[in-house]
């Protein structure tokens, strides 16, 4: 089952690489006085010297990005969260582009392995140039010819490296709509055993069970997942050491491998402390790290310094927002973005996830009162699961009824699946929810 799909990947604008030719900076810059203040955009790449023909700046809502561009489509893109003179992290605090001509991505710094400063001498609105200094490290996951990562012998992904070195920007032309903050995009970020784990706005989000009263964040980077649990969420500290998994708890999880879990039971502990959470404008913010084991705790993993800033928080509340249907399958999470509802005598549910062409169907009477029922193989009120090659049916579990009218279908689920009735138990389907607007 592939995470990647959990959240829409960020794609980075593809770039060409024609030559290595060296050529003149040329193209219109900003400047008082031309010459004084002449534009200059280099680097060191693996021994090859980059000079930008053109080069510009810009900030916009807080954010600055930097961007020099050789005549044959070669680009170096410095984005960085803030405005003004500074040290920026290009990790935590923004992220380092190299464009190529190699499918599906550029080299980034916030890949698996990267790393990176710029530094800020001058940032002049008046005259209109920013100045400064950078070096990074940037990877992009090796993927096969179906697209899918290259794992290791442990089974972990596979990346390709460049390294630039010696970089300089200096009188670059500079745009400014003023902003000096850091923006308010959503941001993902932890140290997985020393290594940057960073998901951007497209990949790291929230979601809010009412009928469990759970907060789940999750954030997904190369096919590793990071997602904590925390019940009766509010502000303040919790502890994800749990013993049992009703309780708020953190799990890291590599695609295709058994999860880790800081459950005490599996060696875990670690804590997250909720700094906002805002169910009106749909956002929370907080910090966190963790230990989490497998295997009965004897292979573990650590993550530190992990942050999340302005997540937006999906579903809402029961009656408001978009249909939904979540779950944990074998404890990975589902998220349905195609949902339909046939009735007639009974209600037919089915949730697809596209992306992985895994689908939850539901059978129920249509006039059934709201309720906690045993779900069976064949009975009245049944559920199957599909994972994409094979359907299951639910051998035991439990389908809490919360509203059936003709305005909202709303219930909460789990359930355990079997080839035949009566059969061995292969699929654990958990912490499920569903809501649809009829």
């Amino acid at each position: 089952m592939s995470l990647k799909h959990i959240f829409t990947t960020v794609f980075i604008s593809a770039f060409v690489f024609i030559s290595c030719d060296n050529e003149p900076l040329e193209g219109e810059f900003v400047v008082d006085d031309p010459t004084v203040l002449i534009p200059e955009f280099t680097a060191e790449i693996e021994g090859f010297t980059f000079i930008a023909d053109t080069a510009r700046a810009q900030t916009v809502q807080g954010v600055t990005t930097i961007t020099g561009i050789r005549s044959n489509g070669d680009v170096i893109d410095l984005r960085l969260n803030g405005a003004g003179v500074g040290t920026f992290d290009m990790v935590t605090q923004g992220e380092a582009i190299f464009g190529i001509n190699v499918d599906p991505t550029a080299f980034s710094s916030r890949n698996q392995g990267g790393s990176g400063q710029v530094v800020v001498t001058q940032y002049d609105t008046q005259l209109e140039v920013i100045s400064g200094t950078f070096s990074f490290t940037a990877t992009r996951p090796l993927l096969d010819a179906n697209g899918l990562p290259i794992l290791d012998g442990s089974g972990n992904p596979t990346f390709d490296v460049v390294v630039i070195s010696e970089g300089t920007f200096t009188n670059i032309a500079l745009e400014s709509d003023g902003t000096v903050g850091g923006g308010d995009e959503p941001e993902f970020f932890a140290e997985v055993d020393g290594l940057p784990f960073v998901a951007g706005s497209e990949n790291a989000g929230a979601t809010y069970i009412e009928e469990t009263n759970t907060l789940i964040i999750q954030g997904i980077n190369n096919e590793r997942l990071i997602q904590i649990n925390i019940i009766n969420p509010e502000l303040g500290t919790f502890d994800l050491g749990a013993e049992t998994e009703n309780d708020s708890k953190a799990t890291y999880i590599i695609d295709e491998q058994e999860p880790y879990t800081s459950l005490l039971s599996e060696g875990g502990s670690g804590t997250i402390t909720i700094t906002t959470l805002d169910f009106e404008n749909n956002t929370v913010s907080g910090t966190f790290s963790f230990v989490a084991g497998r295997n009965e705790g004897t292979e573990t993993v650590t993550i530190e310094s992990g942050f999340f800033n302005n997540l937006v928080i999906a579903a809402g509340l029961p009656g408001e927002g978009d249909d939904f249907m979540f779950a944990f399958i074998d404890g990975i999470s589902f998220s349905a973005d195609d949902i339909s509802v046939v009735t007639e005598e009974n209600h037919t549910i089915q949730a697809i996830k596209t992306s992985t062409g895994e689908i939850i169907t539901f059978t129920f009477p249509a006039g059934l009162e709201t309720g906690t029922y045993s779900l069976s193989f064949s009975g009245d009120n049944n559920a199957q699961y599909f994972d994409g090659e094979t359907t299951y049916g639910s051998q035991t579990g439990l389908l809490v009824l919360l509203e059936n009218s003709a305005q909202f279908i709303r219930f909460a689920f789990n359930f355990q699946t079997a080839l035949e009735e009566g059969g061995e138990i292969i699929h654990q389907i958990s912490e499920g929810s569903f809501k649809f607007a009829l």
